[in-house]
């Protein structure tokens, strides 16, 4: 893993910012998906030879609106 990709994982981390990044590059800023709906994942997801390190769970009313 390069050292950018390690300091933006390290950020992404945060519930908070995880929920800023998602709502501004999805949802063209609206407050869709709130910090507390995210839950980390124990889990490291490998596929097709690809480890994805950052794994995040959604649950709350607003996981469901688009």
């Amino acid at each position: 893993m390069g050292k950018k990709n390690r300091v933006i994982c390290g950020c992404l981390e945060k519930p908070e910012k995880f929920a800023d990044f998602i709502n501004g590059s999805l949802y063209e800023g609206r407050q869709v998906l709130l910090p507390h709906e995210v839950k980390n994942s124990p889990t490291v997801y490998t596929k097709e030879e690809r480890t994805r390190d950052i794994l995040r769970m959604v649950s709350g009313p607003s996981s469901s609106q688009g």
